[in-house]
């Protein structure tokens, strides 16, 4: 699951999206762009109520990724890796 927030969004309402997916014993890669925030969840994030966590303050839409390379797909992060 991606979820991509709002430009300017506060920094205490990601660390509140944040608490929320790893008290549900997710992980999260957080990744910020010059635009948007972007938080990917790993793991069952069927723990997770979607709608609840889109009507928060900030977040912009939420992506469900059934597809594999999750971390590496352009859907969460938009910049190349350079190695």
């Amino acid at each position: 699951m991606i979820i991509v927030m709002k430009p300017n969004t506060k920094e205490e309402h990601i660390n509140s999206i944040i608490k929320r997916i790893e008290n549900a014993g997710l992980k999260i890669d957080k990744s910020v762009g010059v635009d948007y925030t972007v938080i990917g969840v790993v793991g069952d994030t069927g723990k997770i109520d979607r709608e609840l966590i889109s009507s928060l303050p900030g977040v912009s839409k939420i992506l469900k990724v059934q597809e594999p390379f999750k971390r590496a797909n352009r859907a969460f992060k938009k910049e190349d890796t350079i190695v």
